[in-house]
């Protein structure tokens, strides 16, 4: 896909990218370009490149530019 792509997960994860390839043989999203990804808590990474699962559960980035911590929560006692 080509322009102003967007993915949301199940769990209100964002991806946003001017550029996105699937193979579907190995069940992976792709990019070599610029990419935004922000947590409903928060949390954000901005970087070039990365690979994932359609879920976005298993992320790596080639290079990240920056990320932004959001909250953290501690289980109860």
């Amino acid at each position: 896909a080509r322009g102003h792509v967007e993915i949301t997960s199940g769990d209100g994860r964002k991806l946003t990218t001017p550029f996105l390839r699937f193979d579907q043989r190995v069940n992976q999203i792709a990019s070599d370009t610029s990419f935004t990804l922000r947590d409903p808590d928060g949390r954000e990474t901005i970087g070039i490149g990365f690979r994932t699962d359609p879920d976005l559960q298993n992320f790596l980035v080639t290079r990240l530019i920056s990320a932004k911590p959001g909250a953290v929560q501690l289980p109860d006692k």
